[in-house]
């Protein structure tokens, strides 16, 4: 399972210019065991732990490569994640606030299955960003 980790990693050797491509992302998601929800969040722990550092604004690149991650939550006949399911992401968003977990909880949560203060939360960090039009 460390593989992953790896791949991920060679993605984000820049974090300001991620460099993936889409099957390479498939073929890391198959690659995983577990449930739609156990696959995201092994990536979205990892993604969130190579960012916890990053303070300036989400750029285009690196939105499209959040984006393409969250888009596997909508693909095959599994379940999409629910709010449950990222609910470490959640507690993390509220302990400090930063644009990628904004990005990830728009992009794969309604935002009306939140608590109206981190939906403003978010909806303040992701105005004027790529995000902006998940926001709406």
């Amino acid at each position: 399972m460390t593989n992953y980790k790896q791949t991920l990693d060679n993605y984000l050797q820049d974090l300001t210019n991620p460099s993936w491509s889409s099957k390479g992302l498939e073929d890391l998601f198959s690659s995983l065991d577990g449930s739609k929800a156990q696959k995201l969040n092994a990536i979205l722990k990892h993604i969130e732990q190579k960012f916890s550092g990053y303070q300036e604004d989400v750029n285009q690149t690196q939105f499209n490569f959040l984006r393409q991650i969250t888009l596997f939550n909508y693909y095959g006949k599994e379940e999409s994640i629910e709010s449950k399911d990222l609910e470490w992401l959640l507690t993390s968003f509220v302990a400090r606030k930063t644009q990628v977990k904004a990005m990830l909880l728009a992009l794969l949560l309604p935002l009306e299955s939140l608590d109206k203060e981190v939906t403003e939360n978010i909806e303040d960090l992701l105005k004027e960003s790529p995000a902006q039009e998940w926001i709406k």
